[in-house]
């Protein structure tokens, strides 16, 4: 607009004017270090020293709180770094460590970031030729995901079942990359998301949000199809396939996880010509710490040497836990089955172990059957309830009770003062004080020499007043049993007048109860074997 001159309403030039500056955010390689190193600090966290008893988890808490805040505030640092090529190996490890936080703070921030970021993520796995990328994309997919995003984490990967597939093909060696730090193993890797699927389908499945069996599922299918198929055709190695499922994570033995592993172990050992396999497989996992690979194994190594021998102890003796027993020992109770012209004793093992204590006691087994060789033959068998152990009192005398009663009985299973833990059911699973003190337990005397030795490698049974003390009385028997929670390290064994003694020796030298023997020369004994005066037991028992 002219003004009252003529001239114009602005007298300076507007092209001489210094366009405005833009303030450009740092780049992001710099934004994305300065987000690592709060993550750095947050995960090299240490205890404020001056903090001496914190048992609500107060500053634990706090810290948690304060990186949480962070992670919300740098959320967009999350989705730039990970379509930076450079960035991506680096963020996909961050997101993923963090999903497996164990402050709930932390992981609600990281799940919220994952779904926010769905779209790049997949987009990642769909093209990315990084096989690291692929890995940590699909970690973090199945692992940062909250309920609510379940089902759209699972339909992801199955978008692109191809890398899984691909994943499963390749060789079995290791990716190593030192920044961040890398020991990827495709095959493990693939097992790893066909795990975190069929838990998260069973979850689904539970809730009534799907109605397909997550053991028919495609994960699933994957899975059997790669083991079974690889075994058949050559390209794996029967123990090679139960490396992979005793990978599968031991915290997931429950509802379709445990039904995929004891189905395809099942299958793994059926084509094997052990038609038990499933029956056995199950059995393993009645543990927390199932040795899958390791009774795989063990199998193998029986049957190279004697063929049939596990479908043979199984049936006639209920044992699954072949891992559990010396090879030596197994296949002398497979060739002496038919011989009866020694005495005899059993092992009575409990099929259920919670913890898997009964798999680290083969020294003292290996002790027990030198000490017995030429004087006793030994015979193993499993059980899972106070029915089954009669049932297989029975069976025993049948096949050799004309000519010998059980001379001594070992039992392993969990135990109370007051009880013994066979299966998994907690009143049909358990023998009880009660039961081996009734009419029931002084009818078993019949399968029994007249002063039988017990030896209980079972916790706390041996306290005054309780299991071992009821059982020696109503058994007439010698009984060998811990007076508190302890395990079996060796077994001294030593043959007298009386027939056969069997000496625990358990950890830290925990006291026992010491029924039908003089604890003095007891004492003597285990004295001598501490020293390691092994030689001189017999002498140290005659004084």
């Amino acid at each position: 607009m002219p003004n009252e001159s003529g001239g114009s309403e602005f007298p300076v030039d507007i092209e001489t004017i210094a366009p405005a500056v833009e303030i450009l955010p740092p780049p992001i390689s710099e934004r994305f270090e300065n987000l690592r190193k709060v993550y750095t600090d947050y995960q090299n966290r240490e205890v404020d020293p001056t903090i001496t008893f914190d048992p609500d988890r107060k500053e634990e808490s706090k810290r948690a709180n304060e990186f949480a805040q962070q992670l919300r505030v740098n959320g967009g640092v999350f989705r730039e770094a990970l379509e930076h090529p450079d960035l991506q190996r680096k963020t996909l490890t961050m997101m993923w460590t963090l999903a497996d936080d164990s402050l709930v703070p932390v992981r609600d921030e990281i799940q919220s970031i994952v779904a926010e970021n769905g779209d790049v993520l997949e987009n990642l796995l769909a093209t990315s030729t990084d096989t690291v990328v692929q890995a940590r994309c699909l970690d973090v997919i199945l692992e940062g995901c909250d309920e609510n995003h379940w089902q759209s984490a699972v339909d992801m990967v199955y978008r692109h079942w191809n890398v899984v597939e691909g994943f499963l093909r390749s060789p079995a060696g290791y990716i190593k990359d030192p920044d961040p730090m890398v020991y990827l193993h495709k095959p493990n890797e693939a097992i790893s998301v066909i795990n975190q699927i069929v838990s998260i389908e069973d979850n689904l499945y539970n809730n009534n949000d799907t109605q397909e069996n997550p053991v028919n599922g495609k994960a699933a299918s994957t899975l059997r199809n790669f083991l079974v198929n690889g075994v058949k055709e050559g390209g794996l190695k029967l123990t090679e396939a139960a490396g992979y499922l005793g990978n599968m994570k031991h915290a997931s033995y429950a509802g379709s996880v445990r039904t995929l592993i004891a189905e395809t172990a099942g299958e793994l050992l059926r084509d094997k010509g052990i038609k038990e396999g499933l029956e056995m497989a199950e059995g393993w996992l009645e543990t927390d710490r199932a040795k899958i690979s390791e009774n795989f194994r063990q199998i193998e190594e029986l049957e190279n040497q004697k063929p049939g021998i596990c479908s043979f102890l199984h049936d006639k003796f209920g044992v699954s836990h072949f891992y559990r027993y010396p090879t030596e020992m197994l296949v002398k109770q497979f060739q002496e089955y038919e011989k009866n012209d020694k005495p005899y004793g059993v092992i009575m093992a409990a099929k259920a172990d919670w913890n898997g204590a009964f798999y680290q006691g083969e020294h003292s087994l290996e002790s027990m059957l030198k000490g017995l060789e030429g004087h006793y033959y030994l015979r193993v068998y499993e059980c899972d309830s106070p029915y089954e152990l009669t049932k297989n009192l029975i069976k025993s005398d049948k096949k050799y009770g004309e000519q010998h009663k059980i001379s001594f009985l070992v039992a392993m299973g969990h135990g109370t003062s007051d009880a013994i833990t066979l299966g998994e059911a907690f009143n049909s699973g358990r023998i009880t004080q009660e039961q081996v003190g009734g009419p029931t337990a002084n009818s078993a005397k019949k399968f029994f020499v007249d002063h039988p030795t017990f030896l209980l490698d079972s916790c706390s049974t041996g306290a005054e007043g309780g299991f071992a003390q009821t059982l020696s009385r109503n058994l007439n028997a010698r009984v060998r049993a811990p007076i508190i929670p302890a395990g079996l390290n060796d077994v001294i064994v030593t043959l007298d007048e009386d027939g056969v003694d069997l000496i625990p020796v358990l950890s830290d030298q925990s006291p026992l109860m010491f029924i039908g023997r003089e604890p003095e020369s007891v004492s003597k004994l285990l004295g001598a074997y501490n020293k390691g005066e092994k030689q001189d037991i017999k002498e140290v028992l005659k004084t």
